[in-house]
């Protein structure tokens, strides 16, 4: 993010931050009251006073030619799931796990998944409650939200 006049001149932030810090930074910026309630949190303590953002999880997903890949990183380290699938509707492949140690491997070369098992529980206990949460937000949804949704291709 740049902030013109704002005195934080290549100022760069190396810890993980998310979008959700976004619309809280720019409140923050421009001194308008936050009455609402973010997921995220400003990053101006982080810029101002080296204050280290909250560490949380950050989630992606793809759905893409009929399959399911659930990303979760998590200070150093990524979770990659990918879900079941078939090669040519005769090769069933199972569900595949990837861990990888961003910061001694961000080229993401050395798959950890036999290696870090206490890392690979924890990302996947997230990843977990990502897919308790998705499910339970769709049983709210309405029938013409679920089906505008599927036309759009977010949901199966």
């Amino acid at each position: 993010m740049r902030f013109p006049k704002a005195g934080w001149t290549h100022k760069n932030v190396t810890s993980q931050v998310h979008l959700t810090n976004i619309a809280p930074t720019i409140l923050d910026v421009l001194k308008i009251p936050n009455e609402l309630e973010f997921d995220g949190r400003s990053l101006i303590p982080t810029l101002e006073e080296n204050e280290e953002p909250i560490q949380k999880p950050a989630f992606a997903s793809l759905y893409k030619n009929n399959r399911t890949l659930l990303g979760v990183i998590y200070k150093n380290f990524k979770l990659i799931w990918n879900s079941p699938h078939w090669i040519d509707g005769v090769e069933r492949i199972p569900a595949q796990k990837e861990v990888y140690d961003l910061q001694n491997d961000p080229d993401e070369n050395t798959n950890l998944i036999n290696d870090s098992l206490q890392v690979a529980a924890t990302l996947e206990n997230f990843l977990d409650s990502l897919k308790q949460t998705k499910k339970s937000w769709r049983k709210k949804l309405n029938p013409q939200a679920k089906q505008k949704l599927k036309s759009l291709g977010y949901i199966k």
